[in-house]
């Protein structure tokens, strides 16, 4: 089941999400995206879909269409009482509305009420996005998943009670993607850390697809390098103002490389397992690399505590870097749960500064994926704090909409790296935004004074865009400058002439940053109603109105539509070396030839095809944190399984290995449980296939090999869907 259910004991539902496919086009660093959402209703019964995704951090949510019934139809930006109102109505008059809200920081919630039996629908969500030169590359990031987070999704979330991020390890949704990349951008070169992808030629520039198709278990990256950033400026009409749009990219003056005192946060909650604590450990190994004796550094870890290891900064050195290497060399993700909040607070409170280091500001580097649902707390902290906040965001869905925040309220700068990037050049960037000699005097000349204008920020970096918008009662006739003092010097940035985009995406592009800027509810509204943009206080929305004989009869049933879970999160498998996704949720693994057989023994694959829910099936909790006590010794699982493993290879199907399998010791105490699951109606091997995927998904370490997992998925699409239920709570009450 893809679908947390309630009032069907006996329907097995399939999944209601069906996929979503990306298509956009990138024209310099303006970014034109569309997301086509496919959901299916193959149960018996009306129901209403819920489905809580992410968007990109700065994304402006442009509109929203939708097919049904054969009519396509275009939604409009409503005030969110009225349109929670209208809903409801909808409902009772047996149509079928959709609303998508924005629920969170980068979240957004689609409702889909009174899908019929068999009906299908697609929603084509349409956003715009700028992106940024960052020190000869841009990175463009396609969010597709959204990772198990701590703390309450509710409170510190603003998620509503009917709306989840919960995953399911069965979830199973297909992702496709193509974007075109045009002018200037097009001549990049052009990879991706996530996905394996093709590239072809047209007649405005280059295209990118995915070359096996993906799932929605991690982000899209792509990486375009070998650009050098140029600064510009676009205006457009909006009503009787005019909106301009400045996107400086500043070459700063070499200066001397500042020492640093240097607090360093790493995150070792149970989240970071894995992958990511493996990309934490190279970050910290490459940043220790970088410092030198005029540096201090100090280090702590965090979970559900924190653990700091200097309690004031240390003078860098050979002696101090070989015992930070010994502390790196035991970091591990076992400090449990992420109390983020409360760690950072200690690094910036509790780490002293020693007179030796008074006259250097203090900055903290913090290394995390980002899982936590308290953003505005942390914001608030962050914004409170004289240190700047350099943040390294790692795993493949890190929770880039708080740390950009973070970073962005204190001035510092934030760099996310996947599994499958080189560590040392996004360590090098920091580094050199970081030893910088911070900016002064920061302003925008504009030629006009205006009607209003994005603030100053804090701080600008060597060959990174800034963008600054700005309203005008009468067209500015000259190009911005960018103005700052830089050791004790004026020095400025001009922006080339002006261009004249056509669409409306710049005006509303301006009228977000106004909106994100308005802290008056009312005038909040009323700016996202003008520029038609969805808020905190407005919502898109639409009904399909149904002819007198096809109404829905009686109330849906809402079906909250679980998140894929995010490759390699808590550490179940890895997806490093491997970016093509195949049909797997826990694990990612990759038919492509270049991929040697090495590379997959070396990993543990956990198949998810068919995974019996164990959070939805029975009330219990999954995936497991750690071994149960059960009847069945935990030895004797790892025993089974690696005796299944040993075996696998050899073998064309689970029958034949479960012929070979049943003979030896390893297999004796399962008897009962196999017993009992053919006494509920499941022949020999299906029996067999629902133990092994049960024991995979509830015991931490009983994992699967490449062809071994094969096996097994063939065996559990096979098996008979009638009584799992019950099966699991046969076996929940043996182990």
């Amino acid at each position: 089941m893809t679908s947390i259910a309630r009032d069907y004991p006996t329907e097995t539902l399939g999944e209601i999400l069906q996929g979503v496919h990306a298509e956009g086009r990138l024209d310099g660093l303006m970014l034109a995206m569309t997301l086509r959402q496919r959901y299916r209703n193959d149960s018996r019964h009306n129901i209403e879909a819920v489905y809580t995704f992410p968007l990109a951090h700065g994304v402006t949510l442009l509109g929203l269409q939708v097919e049904i019934g054969g009519k396509r139809l275009r939604a409009q930006v409503i005030a969110a009482p009225e349109a929670r109102e209208r809903f409801e109505d909808a409902i009772d008059a047996g149509d079928s509305p959709v609303m998508v809200e924005q629920t969170g920081n980068g979240l957004y919630t689609a409702n889909l009420g009174n899908l019929l039996p068999g009906e299908s629908l697609d929603i084509e969500l349409e956003y715009a996005q700028l992106l940024r030169f960052e020190q000869g590359r841009i990175r463009l990031t396609v969010p597709t998943v959204i990772a198990e987070r701590y703390g309450n999704p509710q409170a510190p979330g603003r998620l509503r009670p009917h709306e989840t991020t919960a995953s399911s390890a069965s979830a199973d949704y297909d992702f496709s993607l193509r974007l075109r990349l045009c002018g200037a951008v097009a001549r990049a070169k052009v990879s991706s850390p996530s996905h394996h992808i093709s590239t072809a030629l047209f007649a405005e520039g280059c295209e990118v697809t995915l070359d096996h198709g993906g799932r929605l278990d991690r982000d899209f990256i792509l990486n375009l390098e070998g650009l050098w950033g140029l600064s510009f400026a676009a205006r457009a009409a909006d009503g009787d103002t005019t909106a301009v749009l400045a996107s400086f990219c500043p070459a700063l003056r070499e200066t001397p490389q500042a020492p640093v005192a240097l607090k360093v946060l790493v995150d070792c909650s149970g989240s970071m397992g894995g992958d990511s604590i493996a990309s934490a450990k190279a970050a910290l190994h490459e940043s220790f690399q970088q410092l030198g004796p005029r540096d201090y550094v100090a280090y702590s870890r965090f979970g559900g505590h924190l653990v700091n290891h200097h309690p004031a900064l240390i003078q860098a050195g050979p002696g101090s870097q070989a015992a930070l290497a010994q502390l790196v060399a035991r970091t591990e993700a076992d400090l449990g749960s992420t109390e983020m909040e409360s760690a950072l607070q200690g690094v910036l409170t509790g780490v002293r500064v020693p007179p030796a280091a008074a006259e250097l500001n203090p900055v903290v580097l913090l290394i995390t994926d980002g899982q936590v649902w308290a953003v505005d707390e942390m914001v608030a902290l962050a914004r409170k704090s004289s240190h700047r906040l350099f943040v390294i965001g790692v795993g493949v869905a890190p929770g880039e909409g708080l740390l950009q925040q973070l970073a962005e309220a204190t001035g510092g700068a934030f760099e996310a790296v996947s599994p499958n990037e080189d560590m040392t050049g996004g360590i090098v960037r920091m580094f050199h935004r970081l030893r910088g000699a911070p900016a002064a005097r920061i302003t925008v000349d504009w030629g006009a004074t205006p009607l209003w204008q994005t603030p100053p920020p804090s701080a600008i970096y060597d060959g990174e865009t800034l963008h600054l918008f700005a309203l005008f009662r009468q067209p500015p006739l000259v190009a911005p400058r960018l103005r700052w003092v830089s050791g004790g010097q004026p020095v400025d940035c001009a922006a080339e002439a002006m261009t004249q985009p056509a669409g409306d995406s710049l005006r509303r592009l301006c009228g977000a940053r106004q909106l994100a800027l308005c802290e008056d509810a009312r005038a909040a509204t009323a700016l996202a109603l003008n520029y038609q943009l969805v808020s905190a206080h407005t919502t898109l929305f639409l009904v399909y109105e149904r002819a007198a004989g096809e109404k829905a009869d009686g109330l849906p049933t809402l079906h909250q539509i679980a998140q894929m879970q995010a490759a390699g999160q808590f550490g179940v498998g890895t997806v490093r070396e491997m970016p093509a996704p195949a049909r797997f949720s826990r694990v990612l693994m990759t038919e492509h030839p270049a991929q040697s057989e090495a590379s997959y023994l070396a990993a543990s694959y956990r198949p998810t095809i068919d995974r019996l829910d164990l959070s939805e099936s029975c009330g219990m909790e999954a995936p497991p944190s750690a071994w149960d006590d059960a009847p069945v010794e935990h030895a004797a699982v790892a025993a089974l399984f690696a005796c299944f493993n040993q075996f696998a290879p050899a073998m064309p199907d689970l029958a034949t290995l479960v012929a070979r399998l049943i003979l030896r010791p390893e297999a004796q105490p399962f008897g009962e449980a196999i017993g009992r699951l053919q006494a509920l109606g499941f022949e020999h091997v299906a029996a067999w296939a629902l133990l092994l995927n049960w024991l995979e998904g509830k015991f931490i370490g009983a994992s699967l090999e490449r062809h071994a997992a094969r096996l097994l998925r063939q065996a559990m699409r096979e098996a008979p869907r009638s009584n799992r239920r019950r099966a699991v709570t046969e076996l929940a009450a043996l182990f």
